[in-house]
């Protein structure tokens, strides 16, 4: 599937400052409860016959929400551990360049790491 990346960007900064307003902050230690959460109720609602196809979806919208809230509280341990300066595209690019260098050289840990410090 292709996608529009500036497209993404905007709907990923969109959600980063719609967390901010919730009541958790958007540096939020549960949120990787809250996603294993919502995971669970997707489940649960695709496994329902009552539900459709537009109550899937806003599992799904849940799903999304929280992975950002996640990446947003792991990102904020790491920056404030190493004093690292990322940012959530950064996450995406790295992963990019980890699992492109993967697919071209099989699993390799000490050249993924290589590679994503050429990046940074």
């Amino acid at each position: 599937m292709k996608t529009n990346d500036s497209l993404i960007s905007h709907y990923i900064e969109w959600i980063v400052e719609l967390t901010k307003t919730s009541p958790a902050g958007n540096i939020d230690s549960k949120s990787l409860s809250k996603l294993v959460e919502e995971c669970k109720e997707f489940d649960e609602a695709y496994n329902d016959k009552n539900k459709d196809v537009y109550d899937l979806m806003l599992e799904l919208a849940d799903i999304v929400y929280y992975c950002v809230k996640l990446m947003i509280y792991y990102l904020f341990l790491v920056t404030q551990k190493y004093h690292a300066s990322l940012l959530i595209v950064d996450l995406f690019k790295i992963c990019t360049i980890k699992y492109d260098t993967r697919q071209k050289n099989r699993k390799n840990n000490e050249l993924e790491r290589e590679v994503i410090k050429e990046f940074y």
